[in-house]
């Protein structure tokens, strides 16, 4: 096994019926076509561009459960939460002078 291709003994082995796999890199994996056959990679649009987010990697019976919009950026919803929780927009001003809480600049 020290010599030859990782790959060729994980066809081997798979072909008797033995449970393996070769060791990827990220970029390998990334690659794998498993990952494409369960949609587990998946583009979603962010202000920043388009970015591929890993999704749960199966299915529900009743529909998927599939990636539609990506983690919040960095106080996307800092305003929003402290309005709410009764502070005012100059309180909030005051926090971020302060450098307290950061607000989204997108």
């Amino acid at each position: 096994m020290e010599t030859g291709d990782p790959y060729d003994w994980e066809q081997r082995f798979g072909a008797e019926g033995v449970p393996c796999g070769a060791v990827r890199s990220l970029a390998e994996a990334l690659q794998h076509p498993q990952l494409a056959h369960r949609n587990l990679l998946q583009d979603v649009e962010t202000p920043l561009g388009t970015v591929p987010l890993a999704g749960i990697g199966f299915e529900l019976a009743h529909g998927s459960a599939a990636v539609t919009r990506p983690a919040p950026l960095v106080g996307q919803h800092t305003e929003e939460v402290l309005l709410e929780a009764g502070y005012s927009r100059e309180a909030i001003a005051n926090l971020q002078s302060q450098k307290t809480v950061t607000l989204a600049t997108i």
